[in-house]
């Protein structure tokens, strides 16, 4: 009777009821620790994670330009070659080789790239939208005129030559690095190319029958070029920041060294130099003189 008396006592003593407590405890430690810990490593990966993507964004920079005439604009000359009969033979016909808005005094076909030869800089990265390769563009005769009067393209595009007009056309192109051609187009005829070597300058596209019919093609290992559009403006995107990168300048008509472009003087090889920031780099209004023109 006094032996059952004792383990009633026992199973019913406060030792035995804390047992579990204390069990409880221990568990919840270890699961708090584990939280912790878990929460230190969610912490650890969003710190390397956030400068990553601020590095990334902060890699590129985007310039602008726009060039002007100083002075009064020239009036559109008309091609005197141009006067006679046949189709080419339309005297209204104006010389594209400098055209400028009468309204704004933007220049057109002014050309700004990335320049890597003797001089330059090598680019330290290319954006994934600046590799060469896998795009078309097309170079067109349309009313005994190339459109457009000047064209960039990468090593490895596919370039077509078309003849939109009713008469044929001999085109020539004076490739330095790939193979130079000479293309006979019917009318309605086209001719696929695909330069495979980046030329150290602007190639001149032309015509042995009408000399006024000229043009400029650019073959480049990088999309980091620039053409003024009407309005005198450009604008190359991505370029790698913060790093020093060399430009080479260009127009057909224009001798551009001593021009001054983003504080930076243009040299005799046509090369100015700039550290591109993250973000836009707008270099505002570069002025170009009727004398720089041969005016």
């Amino acid at each position: 009777m006094n032996l059952r008396i004792l383990r009633i006592i026992n199973r019913q003593s406060p030792r035995s009821r804390r047992l579990p407590v204390f069990s409880c405890a221990r568990r919840c430690d270890r699961f708090a620790s584990l939280r912790s810990l878990g929460l230190a490593f969610l912490t650890l990966l969003v710190g390397f994670a956030g400068p990553a993507l601020s590095d990334e964004t902060d890699r590129w920079g985007d310039l602008t330009i726009r060039f002007v005439y100083d002075g009064v604009p020239p009036q559109p000359q008309r091609i005197a070659d141009r006067v006679g009969e046949g189709f080419c033979g339309d005297p209204t016909m104006i010389d594209e080789s400098l055209v400028v808005n009468t309204i704004d005094k933007g220049i057109r076909d002014l050309v700004v790239y990335a320049y890597e030869g003797p001089g330059g800089r090598a680019l330290p990265a290319v954006h994934p939208d600046a590799v060469s390769g896998g795009k078309a563009f097309e170079l067109s005769n349309v009313n005994c005129n190339y459109v457009p009067r000047v064209l960039a393209i990468t090593s490895g595009d596919a370039l077509s030559v078309v003849n939109t007009d009713v008469i044929g056309y001999s085109t020539m192109l004076g490739f330095m690095a790939n193979r130079a051609e000479s293309l006979s187009l019917p009318p309605n005829a086209r001719a696929e190319l695909s330069p495979q070597r980046a030329e150290p300058a602007p190639i001149p596209v032309g015509s042995l029958l009408y000399p006024w019919m000229k043009a400029r093609l650019l073959v480049l290992d990088h999309r980091y070029a620039g053409i003024s559009d009407v309005h005198g403006r450009m604008t190359i995107g991505r370029l790698p920041a913060g790093v020093k990168l060399a430009f080479r300048v260009y127009h057909e008509r224009a001798s551009l060294r001593g021009l001054t472009i983003g504080g930076s003087e243009v040299n005799r090889r046509g090369v100015f130099e700039l550290e591109i920031q993250p973000g836009e780099n707008d270099l505002g209004t570069v002025s170009i003189s009727a004398e720089r023109f041969g005016l």
